[in-house]
C-alpha cells in the first residue's frame, strides 16, 4: 500500500515560510487548533514549527513578548526532520511514527519538492480499511505457509466465496504466520469447517 493514497496534499495545508514571524505562525496554529506547522521555502520542505517548543522557548528567554513574536520562524523551527518519498509504502510511515515523536511526516517527490504530509491518523485509517469489514473475518495460523495460501483460496472458491481482504503477517512466534481474511459467502460456516478439517487453525 503506497502512501500516495494517504497523503494530505500541500495545497490543502496551512504552510509557513522561513521568514514569517513567530507571531503570525502562532496565530495560524491557534486559529486552526494545530500543534505544529510545516515550514517551506518555495517548493522545498525546510522544517517544522512546534507550538509547544515555541512557548517553552519563550518562557526560558529573557525577552519581551513583542520582540519574541517578531522573530523569524527560522529561529525556532526544527530542521532535521526525515522525509518520505511519495513512492514509499505506508509500512515505512508506521516505522517512522514508532521511532519518532513528530505528528506528521513530510512527503517529497523525485525532485525533492514538498508534496504534502502523512499523519498518524491517516496511517491508522488506511489499516482500518483493511481490517474493518462488513463481511465475516477470520484468522488462520500456520507455521508452514508454503503452498497453504493456494489451498485456502481453493477451499474458499469451492463454496463460491469472494475474498474482500487478505493480509499475511508475522504472528510474533518464530516461524508462525497469521493470515487475515475477510470473505463474502453464503456458506461461511462450511468454509470454516472445511478449513479446520484440512488442519488449518482458524479463529474468528
Amino acid at each position: 500500500m503506497y502512501i500516495k493514497a494517504a497523503i494530505k496534499p500541500a495545497v490543502e495545508l496551512e504552510l509557513i515560510h522561513v521568514d514569517d514571524t513567530v507571531g503570525s505562525a502562532l496565530k495560524i496554529i491557534d486559529d486552526k487548533d494545530l500543534l505544529s506547522l510545516p515550514v517551506v521555502s518555495g517548493k522545498k520542505f525546510i522544517g517544522m514549527l512546534s507550538k509547544r517548543y515555541v512557548y517553552q522557548t519563550f518562557f526560558e528567554m529573557d525577552e519581551s513578548k513583542e520582540a519574541f513574536l517578531n522573530r523569524p520562524v527560522s529561529d525556532f523551527m526544527r530542521t532535521k526532520i526525515p522525509t518520505l518519498d511519495d513512492t514509499n509504502r505506508v509500512e515505512d510511515a508506521i516505522g517512522f511514527f514508532i521511532r519518532s515523536p513528530y505528528p506528521f511526516i513530510p512527503v517529497v517527490d523525485e525532485n525533492e519538492d514538498f508534496v504534502g504530509i502523512i499523519t498518524r491518523k491517516a496511517v491508522m485509517e488506511r489499516y482500518e480499511q483493511i481490517f474493518k469489514s462488513e463481511f465475516p473475518r477470520f484468522f488462520i495460523y500456520s507455521f508452514d505457509h508454503k503452498g497453504k495460501l493456494s489451498k485456502i483460496i481453493d477451499i474458499i472458491n469451492r463454496y463460491d466465496g469472494d475474498i474482500k481482504n487478505i493480509a499475511l503477517m508475522d504472528a510474533g512466534v518464530l516461524g508462525l504466520k497469521e493470515i487475515f481474511l475477510s470473505v463474502q459467502s453464503d456458506q461461511i460456516d462450511k468454509i470454516i469447517e472445511n478449513l479446520k478439517s484440512n488442519n488449518f487453525e482458524v479463529k474468528m
